[in-house]
């Protein structure tokens, strides 16, 4: 006996099978000891369950039960769960875009700031400090753009 075999059995004895279909299994059933046992085993199963099932009654009629069912699946969600989600959405979707354009571009201009500040151009003297300290040494110092370097030229013999 196999499971699809199980199935029919327990379909007949649940009286679930048209005519035909109930004959063949009841001349299976007859036939089969392990077919017997496993349908005796079903009654009992059955019988057990329908004695000891305690009897509710409900408080209000089924039809009135199964139409409050039927609301209650048709209901839409909740409007709190809807802008919860919605508002999530909106900061996915708005915020951390913006948020994360109006970082880069204070980034960029942070470093184009420095960048273009600088002057790039001027040449630095530091002989009037040097002459403060008397050392003799005169510094020149400038910006390359060519080859994008600073140049710091330190001249001994100034005096």
């Amino acid at each position: 006996m196999n499971f699809k075999d199980q199935l029919k059995i327990q379909a007949w004895i649940d009286n679930e099978l048209d005519e035909k279909e109930s004959l063949a299994v009841k001349a299976m059933v007859e036939s089969n000891s392990d077919a017997k046992k496993f349908a005796e085993s079903l009654r009992k199963f059955n019988s057990l369950l329908t004695k000891n099932e305690p009897e509710y009654k409900l408080p209000i009629s089924q039809s009135e039960l199964w139409a409050n069912i039927k609301k209650e699946i048709n209901h839409p969600q909740p409007r709190v769960l809807q802008f919860y989600y919605s508002s999530l959405h909106w900061l996915e979707s708005k915020l951390i875009p913006v948020a994360i354009a109006a970082s880069l571009v204070i980034i960029g201009g942070a470093y184009l700031a420095l960048k273009f500040t600088h002057n790039k151009s001027t040449v630095h003297l530091a002989s009037e400090e040097s002459a403060a300290l008397n050392l003799g040494i005169n510094v020149l110092s400038f910006y390359a753009p060519k080859q994008e370097m600073y140049v710091v030229w330190v001249d001994t013999n100034a005096y």
